[in-house]
């Protein structure tokens, strides 16, 4: 099952509830999957497929996480690039991962194929409907370590690997739909941020976002 499946079965379920809160910021779980739909149109326009790579250099922003989201519901596969790598440093992992679109909060490289978040109009109207295969279960991220034992490596993972993540982290933990939950390490390697983490295990939420644990059986929310 694509894990994006559970943020539309949460929307449906639960809408108006909250699913991230960041700093002042507070979003529905209607208002996420509204985004990531909006965000799907955007990659489809780029010509992004199934199967594609996707690199992700954004900052810590609610908008970041929603586009993994987006790049999981239509079947590509998310590789996660520091936002603070020099430019040079994020054209040779776009070169080296086979990326084929680069997604940044502004500034683009003339390098290689990518696009800024700052100058993508969600709100714009559109037409175009983007495949969004809630069926799918393939590969979904290259998992990247930092090479300071070995070469460094990319592992993949596909979406049923990091949903047996959420499940084992549910049933230890013991979540319901009325609980939220908080954790304060940085975004740096960005994911969803009771999935499988990369690098260091740092997870996908920083300064209080509230990270749905997308289970249609229980509606949680995080904080």
């Amino acid at each position: 099952m694509n894990i994006a499946a559970n943020i539309k079965d949460n929307a449906e379920q639960f809408g108006d509830k909250v699913a991230i809160t960041y700093l002042n910021q507070k979003f529905t779980y209607h208002e996420v999957w509204s985004s990531i739909q909006s965000f799907c149109r955007v990659l489809k326009n780029h010509q992004i497929t199934k199967g594609d790579r996707v690199g992700l250099a954004m900052k810590d922003h609610p908008m970041h996480l929603m586009i993994h989201f987006s790049v999981a519901a239509i079947g590509a596969i998310i590789v996660p690039i520091d936002h603070r790598w020099t430019k040079k440093e994020k054209e040779n992992a776009a070169i080296t991962f086979k990326i084929k679109i680069l997604i940044l909060d502004d500034d683009i490289l003339e390098t290689v194929n990518s696009i800024a978040l700052d100058r993508i109009n969600l709100n714009q109207k559109n037409n175009s409907e983007a495949h969004i295969d809630l069926d799918f279960d393939g590969d979904l991220l290259i998992s990247l370590s930092s090479g300071t034992t070995g070469k460094p490596k990319g592992a993949i993972l596909n979406h049923d690997n990091l949903y047996q993540r959420f499940v084992s982290q549910w049933k230890s933990i013991g979540f319901n739909k009325e609980d939220y939950f908080e954790n304060s390490l940085p975004n740096v390697r960005e994911m969803f941020n009771t999935v499988k983490p990369h690098l260091d295990d740092k997870l996908a939420n920083i300064a209080g976002i509230e990270i749905p644990l997308w289970s249609k059986h229980l509606g949680v929310a995080g904080r």
